[in-house]
């Protein structure tokens, strides 16, 4: 089949949304046995099955959740699983036929500075970002350093929004603790952020790490990834 033809079948939604998580990330299919995304996440500690007992609760009744404008923060190390278990939520909500928004914080930055490169309103980001149902955010938090005056406004602009409107935002953190958190993207960001939400620390550690230093012999028995 031609690359042609292909652009005339029509996609779901829930595959343009996998599509933009990736494969690692969109393991599970709208119409198939695949198992879930929680189903291949490894739990081997109490806390773990604490957070995803938590997710699976929000996902039971996720229509209602959404309709009252309650956000979901993962907060924890590098690693841990965070965006492997948003990505379940964003599959979920598509099978409740909800539509979300998901982008890498890095995405959104770049494309912040296109619009100042090629003289154009910001005003468009903000509307597809302000207004979609669910916006599912990764990792606002910069590798090194604090955002730049530029992106925290724009950050706490387009969260202030979602917040007043009830919108809910999910979002996750590579950050220890929301104080910490705060010094990078700003308190008012993440006090907004925090306010009636399902906050979910995943304080455990890496499993890219775990697996990295396991013996040749425990990593033949390492088959799931939650990253």
């Amino acid at each position: 089949m031609s690359a042609a033809e292909e652009k005339l079948i029509p996609v779901s939604p829930w595959v343009q949304m996998a599509r933009k998580l990736g494969a690692r990330y969109a393991t599970e299919s709208l119409a198939g046995p695949q198992p879930s995304a929680l189903e291949l996440f490894e739990c081997t500690e109490d806390g773990q099955r604490e957070i995803v007992a938590q997710v699976r609760a929000y996902c039971r009744t996720m229509p209602d959740r959404v309709k009252a404008g309650q956000s979901v923060v993962f907060f924890g190390p590098v690693g841990t699983g965070k965006d492997h278990l948003m990505a379940h939520m964003l599959h979920t909500f598509y099978r409740y036929r909800g539509r979300a928004t998901w982008l890498n914080a890095e995405d959104l930055w770049s494309r912040l500075r296109d619009a100042i490169g090629e003289d154009l309103s910001e005003k468009t980001i903000d509307d597809e970002l302000t207004r979609c149902e669910v916006l599912a955010l990764s990792d606002p938090v910069p590798a090194a350093g604090g955002l730049s005056p530029h992106q925290a406004r724009s950050l706490f602009r387009i969260l202030d929004r979602r917040y007043r409107d009830l919108r809910p935002t999910w979002v996750t953190m590579n950050t220890n603790s929301s104080v910490e958190a705060a010094k990078a993207i700003g308190a008012a960001v993440v006090d907004r952020l925090k306010d009636n939400a399902l906050t979910l620390w995943c304080n455990w550690e890496s499993h890219r790490q775990a697996a990295h230093s396991a013996t040749p012999e425990r990593s033949r028995h390492r088959v799931k990834d939650p990253s």
